[in-house]
């Protein structure tokens, strides 16, 4: 193996201590670098990002409903409703020629209950605003 590619090990905290899931691999590894090297290891937690079903859910669904109501394009339907919730999910930002630029928070980025929790936030402002949107569950689709 190489020293420049520089590969990852997964593993799991249990009873204290990391388990990795394949020891032999690791062990393997380490054996590229002389006795006595000192060698940083670096511990994150993996996320668990949103699957392409919820992502579809969220385009493909529930703010195609929209969509189709308002006349607007899905994209633009998608900013709106961030928009409308304000942060975390979209903020204006200054960059370094003093511009103001809209920034919105990528599904692509979220977390599975980020994901869903974005779609119950949206729900209960369209209730407030007295939007009548009947959107499926999740669980209502097949493909989803």
């Amino acid at each position: 193996m190489s020293k420049k590619i520089i590969p990852y090990f997964l593993g799991i905290k249990t009873g204290g201590k990391l388990v990795l899931n394949n020891r032999e691999q690791f062990d393997r590894y380490i054996t590229i670098f002389k006795e006595e090297t000192k060698l940083r290891v670096s511990v994150e937690e993996v996320k668990r990002v949103r699957t392409p079903g919820q992502n579809n859910f969220w385009h493909g669904v529930f703010c195609a409903i929209v969509a189709e109501d308002t006349g607007d394009s899905i994209d633009e339907v998608c900013k709106s409703i961030k928009r409308m919730l304000g942060r975390p999910y979209y903020w204006r930002e200054k960059d370094h020629f003093g511009n103001t630029r809209e920034r919105f928070w990528s599904t692509a980025d979220m977390k599975v209950g980020e994901l869903i929790e974005l779609q119950e936030t949206a729900k209960m402002e369209f209730a407030k605003r007295e939007f009548v949107y009947v959107f499926p569950e999740r669980e209502q689709i097949a493909s989803f």
